[in-house]
């Protein structure tokens, strides 16, 4: 009778290695079949030898990247002049326009169909390597320290005689910056796998774990250069392009981001965009920055956000009222402390996570009946009527100071919105509540959304991928479904697809 042979593998922590951990030991349950008499001790002893050899060239794999990137960081700094950023149209009505006009006119719309280039740009590569000196010997004491995220907390123990100093912020200073910190390599490995483990459990996105890891630097450093230079660290070893600059005494991240940024300072290399993310963005000029990139990093962040991240926070409670319908809403201020980090985005980024759990439940209870008996066209009239006349509408200039956008359960929250913000709400609305594909149009100061009803329509629309769009503007008071201003009928509309 043969002997069965089972082996516990606690899965890698490098997923690159993990295929070749699970053939060795289909070979070694191989081996069992045909050698009855092999000890099961032997076989364990012969994996943990195979499993640390593995672990090992890993290991070693890190350390010629850092040796390479070391290299590139004592050699290929450079002075770039800063762009500013693109400002997003604010010439928008400063009141709520009113439909007068009750004549539906079927009207084809033309849009511009010019796209934006691809932001792939290749990584250069270098074969030199560098030796790496040994680890510093870890403290004994280990005080500990709590990271606050958005109400989420969380305990790091730090291990002050292995932090490094910035001494003066020059190129020379960085890379020693850096060398030390990659000497530590397994203390950190452990500080980046906690932050990774979070942001899995707490749902965060790209830009959601670049804020985790900028508020955990603070737990190790006082000095803002000395946090930058550490969040700098964690998100290249967490496998994104991500660059470090400087300007007489201040240290800055510079981020590639899938998406499109608006009013914020960068550089290009190739066809990529690097961000100046930092507090100080608009006083640069121009700063200093290396010119390669840590091998392998080719990861630009990307803004989407497909759900809103398990933050805690204070619950605040709103309430909007529609033609005499009261709806009491409910929020969590971490939540909205995070939306309210968000940079000036592409406006597309914006349709992704439509209303948290809770507001969305409130607002099917509220519409489930209104809309059973109506057709879609009536359908969409009702929820055109709904935005219309359940917010107040005010500019972002007026409101915030600067354009704004709001994500849908924002639009919810703040006292008042405008376009932009009622064309996500209204997108989200429609997706939900009748299924049916949208896009939105994006006008010369102003934006509004379009539905395919996948049926025959009268009114102004727009053709699209071979399916007439209707007309939707959830700004214009008292229009139904395929009116449209006249103020905008003969522009020249830019479209924005909505997953």
């Amino acid at each position: 009778m043969k002997s069965i042979f089972i082996i516990q593998l606690k899965r890698s922590k490098f997923p690159k290695w993990n295929i070749l951990l699970a053939l060795f030991l289909l070979n070694l349950s191989a081996q069992t079949g045909y050698s009855q008499n092999k000890k099961q001790g032997e076989l364990i002893k012969q994996f943990d030898i195979f499993k640390k050899v593995i672990e090992q060239e890993h290991q070693q794999f890190i350390d010629t990247n850092d040796s390479i990137f070391i290299q590139f960081l004592k050699a290929s700094w450079k002075k770039v002049s800063l762009l500013k950023g693109d400002v997003r149209s604010s010439v928008k009505p400063p009141q709520q326009p009113l439909q007068a006009d009750t004549m539906m006119k079927s009207v084809e719309l033309k849009f511009d169909t010019s796209t934006n280039p691809s932001n792939d740009f290749p990584l250069s590569k270098l074969e030199n390597q560098l030796s790496m000196d040994n680890p510093i010997e870890y403290a004994a004491i280990l005080p500990v320290k709590g990271l606050n995220f958005y109400g989420i907390e969380y305990s790091f123990k730090v291990r002050p005689s292995i932090l490094p100093q910035l001494k003066v912020v020059s190129p020379q200073s960085i890379t020693e910056f850096y060398a030390a910190l990659s000497k530590n390599n397994e203390y950190w490995k452990e500080q980046i796998v906690a932050l990774q483990q979070m942001r899995s459990k707490y749902q965060l996105n790209d830009w959601g774990f670049f804020q985790l890891s900028s508020k955990a630097a603070n737990i190790f450093y006082e000095s803002a250069n000395e946090r930058k230079l550490l969040a700098w660290y964690i998100l290249l070893k967490s496998g994104f392009k991500i660059k470090v600059g400087y300007t007489d005494e201040l240290v800055c991240l510079l981020f590639p981001t899938k998406e499109k940024l608006f009013s914020v300072p960068y550089f290009r290399e190739g066809n990529e965009m690097f961000y100046v993310i930092d507090e100080n963005k608009n006083l640069l000029k121009e700063i200093e920055t290396y010119d390669q990139n840590y091998p392998g990093n080719k990861k630009a962040a990307s803004m989407t956000l497909s759900s809103y991240p398990l933050l805690q926070g204070d619950k605040i409670s709103r309430q909007v009222n529609y033609k005499n319908n009261k709806l009491n809403l409910s929020f969590n201020r971490g939540i909205l402390d995070f939306l309210s980090s968000y940079p000036q985005c592409d406006l597309k980024v914006y349709f992704g996570p439509g209303l948290s759990p809770e507001n969305a439940l409130v607002l099917d209870n509220f519409l489930k009946d209104k809309l059973a008996s109506k057709s879609k066209r009536e359908a969409i009239d009702f929820l055109l009527d709904f935005c219309q006349f359940a917010f107040q509408y005010e500019t972002d200039q007026s409101q915030f100071g600067k354009e704004r956008y709001l994500f849908a359960d924002e639009s919810l929250y703040f006292p008042t919105n405008d376009c932009e913000d009622r064309t996500v709400f209204l997108a989200y609305l429609v997706k939900r509540h009748l299924g049916l594909e949208t896009i939105a149009l994006d006008f010369p100061g102003h934006v509004n959304l379009a539905v395919n009803l996948n049926e025959p329509i009268t009114g102004t629309y727009i053709n699209y991928n071979g399916a007439k769009y209707l007309i939707c503007d959830p700004t214009y008071i008292n229009a139904k479904s395929g009116m449209l201003s006249s103020a905008y009928m003969n522009q020249k509309v830019k479209i924005i697809q909505i997953d």
